[in-house]
């Protein structure tokens, strides 16, 4: 095993640079008000990245990571789905995804799905 893991690494290593990095929350507090029900990321030219939440409505705001440098190099969609998506706002910017969930959303689910185009 020892053995072995080094060798992984370099595999992990090549295999970002080839395919990018998979989005991801970014939160510099550590913790988001909301609660995450799920993430899942499905490989393949789809390339779906999907965040649940149950929204906390306290005017929180966090970003999510997007490689549109390699995964997403040919753009992407962005789509709310949930009984919160009428009270969320998503700003594309850069290699961020901003999300900023009004106080309307508390309790309600949401579901920020990104794809590639």
């Amino acid at each position: 095993m020892v053995e072995e893991i080094p060798n992984c690494v370099v595999n992990v290593i090549a295999w970002t640079k080839k395919h990018g990095l998979i989005p991801r929350i970014i939160q510099p507090d550590a913790s988001i008000a909301s609660t995450v029900r799920f993430e899942s990321y499905a490989h393949g030219e789809s390339a779906k990245y999907t965040l649940a939440l149950i929204c906390k409505g306290e005017g929180e705001k966090f970003d999510i990571f997007i490689d549109d440098k390699i995964k997403y190099k040919g753009g992407y969609t962005v789509k709310l789905e949930g009984d919160a998506k009428d009270f969320v706002t998503v700003a594309k910017a850069s290699d961020l995804l901003k999300v900023a969930i009004d106080w309307e959303a508390d309790g309600k689910k949401l579901d920020i799905i990104v794809q590639a185009m």
